[in-house]
């Protein structure tokens, strides 16, 4: 079992950290630590401490001529301010200070901590509580990236979100590209959203501002079964989330889409699992879950995001408080800060994922040594193909049209949706025939007001399938409404995002009925997309509607941007535009004939079904 523990004040004389648990053999250098530490003062935004903060780092004990001995090994990381202004104030000889601190700072441990402890200085908090600690973690964690590293894991951090600006969820560090992170000023790879970032970070920079975020960790070669689901405390995502919120200024943690997946149904909340024949081992090609399932490592990338909130402590003290001296009120006094160190807290939190990992291997595999420690992880791995590959002939297979859960009624599942017709059709026949005839996804396209959310959710719960709305799917992966998208970043930027999210919704293997928004036509690579889901057997259903049954239809909606102006002059200009397009996409044409506000969704359905099923019919 890994095990660290960390002592030091932030202007004390050193911080220190102990690692015990480590197994004998494990090459490690001042060097490999003072790396480490670097990377936490990297950032734009950082406060001028960042400059003279050189981490003077010794290795005080258990490692012996560049190796760890199997012993606890103690590293001390040196204040290089000590003697020059802390002596005195922080003296651990018997006396008082000259200058006790009585205006505890919101968004800080001082009052909490001077009311638990009966203190009346916040230094005798402060010191402890600064987020300075974190540099003795990163030692310990440079420890724990070195022993994961033998067996080929790789614990990596970038920036995704700072202050308003959000990076593309499509751009993600490969494994071994640290370096190429780093090099970014706010180590996010997006250059859009990195020159964004600066611009934000300067603008609160110049009033005395400050400004938080969101970074992904990210673990490659990660094996399958770290963790257990056998009790609360052995979970890996309960542990990694108490490790990443126990990071100062930490205020959310998620893994996987977390937060985002609340807003999904079942059916785009999960990642569907894929045999790969020629790999001999079962995968996942989406990151929903993190790459942890019941509190166990599913062999896949794992993602976790960290949510920082803005620095408490200002340049500009604006934040009210009350001395506790004398009660009156008063502002908060600065104490050296930043105006974010959100790209450093990305460093801090693959230390704290990668102490935990490190435990969890140790506590897998095993080994008084580094080689026995590889060789039981080489041994399990090979154990896990093995039991892959192996197929079990006294079992009959189960087609997977058939395999649904044995107390799964699929009638009563959507019955309290009003999705289904009440006798109109025989849904058992319906779904025998969508399973025989339909093994590719079915996209709906055509113009906003067309229909097609409310046509794809009755035709999905018809059909058995899943249903995915592709403008929904949006806002779920980017935590925005499709408003907030136009109005922050134009119509290009949600264009990308939605073809994003066609792409990801027709590379799941599972057919499905997915309703596309109205322009995704209009980019080239979504009619490559939809014209190559037609050519290997699935549909794309063209709803078809007149220009003024479709004013009337979007009439009470404040959610469609480019309606903003003149709803009837730009859906017939955007009609005319988009038509020869619907066209060139679709293999179905289904006229709606229906006039008036209301769309008789069960005929369109009735339609859009009967061409599925029977080609034939005219």
């Amino acid at each position: 079992m890994l095990r660290f523990l960390t002592a030091g004040e932030s202007h004390g004389q050193a911080l220190v950290v102990v690692v015990e648990g480590l197994p004998a053999g494990l090459s490690l250098t001042v060097d490999d630590i003072q790396g480490e530490l670097a990377r936490r003062r990297l950032g734009y935004g950082r406060g001028p401490r960042m400059r003279f903060e050189q981490d003077e780092v010794t290795l005080l004990a258990g490692v012996r001529h560049g190796r760890t001995l199997g012993s606890p090994v103690a590293i001390e990381i040196a204040n290089s301010e000590w003697e020059k202004k802390w002596t005195e104030e922080m003296s651990p000889a018997p006396g008082r200070t000259a200058k006790p601190l009585t205006a505890p700072r919101p968004g800080h441990a001082d009052l909490a901590g001077m009311q638990k402890y009966d203190f009346v200085d916040a230094r005798d908090v402060l010191e402890r509580a600064s987020a300075r600690e974190t540099a003795a973690r990163v030692a310990a964690g440079a420890v724990a990236k070195a022993l994961l590293a033998c067996l080929g894991i790789d614990v990596l951090s970038h920036v995704v979100a700072l202050g308003p600006v959000a990076a593309s969820p499509l751009v993600r560090p490969a494994p071994g590209e640290v370096d190429m992170v780093d090099r970014s000023q706010v180590r996010c790879l997006d250059p859009a959203a990195e020159s964004a970032m600066v611009a934000a970070i300067k603008a609160a920079a110049a009033d005395g501002d400050s400004l938080g975020g969101v970074v992904e960790v990210l673990v490659y070669g990660l094996p399958v079964g770290l963790g257990s689901h056998v009790h609360w405390d052995r979970k890996l995502d309960g542990l990694l989330a108490q490790a990443l919120m126990s990071i100062q200024a930490v205020k959310g943690v998620e893994i996987g889409d977390g937060f985002a997946v609340a807003a999904r149904r079942g059916s785009e909340a999960h990642d569907p699992i894929l045999w790969d024949a020629e790999a001999g081992a079962y995968r996942r090609d989406t990151t929903r879950a993190g790459g942890l399932e019941g509190g166990i490592s599913t062999g896949e990338l794992l993602v976790a995001r960290v949510a920082m909130k803005p620095l408490a402590t200002l340049n500009r003290p604006t934040l009210a408080t009350v001395d506790t001296a004398t009660k009156e009120e008063t502002v908060s006094f600065k104490e050296r800060t930043d105006v974010t160190a959100v790209p450093a807290m990305g460093v801090v939190a693959e230390t704290m994922a990668a102490l935990v990992l490190a435990n969890e291997v140790l506590r897998k595999f095993g080994g008084d040594s580094v080689g026995e420690l590889v060789r039981n992880h080489e041994s399990y791995l090979e154990q896990v193909r093995d039991a892959a590959v192996r197929t079990s002939p006294e079992v009959v297979p189960v087609a997977p049209t058939d395999s649904l859960p044995l107390n799964w009624d699929a009638i009563e599942a959507f019955d309290d949706l009003d999705l289904l017709p009440d006798d109109t059709i025989d849904v058992d026949e319906v779904r025998d025939l969508a399973r025989e005839r339909l093994h590719d996804h079915v996209v709906l396209v055509g113009m906003m007001g067309a229909g097609k959310t409310s046509v794809g959710e009755r035709l999905a719960a018809q059909l058995g399938f899943p249903f995915v709305d592709s403008d929904r799917q949006v806002e779920a992966l980017t935590g925005r409404t499709v408003r907030e998208i136009f109005e922050s970043n134009g119509e290009a930027a949600f264009r990308y995002e939605e073809r994003a999210a066609l792409e990801g919704a027709l590379e799941v293997s599972t057919p499905s009925v997915i309703a596309a928004a109205g322009g995704a036509v209009t980019e080239a690579p979504v009619r490559d997309l939809l014209r190559a889901l037609v050519d290997r057997g699935g549909h794309v259903v063209w709803l078809r509607a007149d220009v003024d049954e479709l004013v009337e239809r979007v009439q009470d909606g404040d959610h469609r941007p480019l309606l903003a102006d003149d709803p009837e002059g730009t859906l017939e200009h955007l009609q005319h535009e988009r038509e020869g397009l619907y066209r060139y996409v679709a293999d179905i044409v289904v006229d709606e004939q229906r006039g008036g506000r209301t769309l008789d969704i069960d005929q369109v359905v009735s339609v859009v079904r009967t061409r599925l099923l029977d080609p034939l019919h005219p």
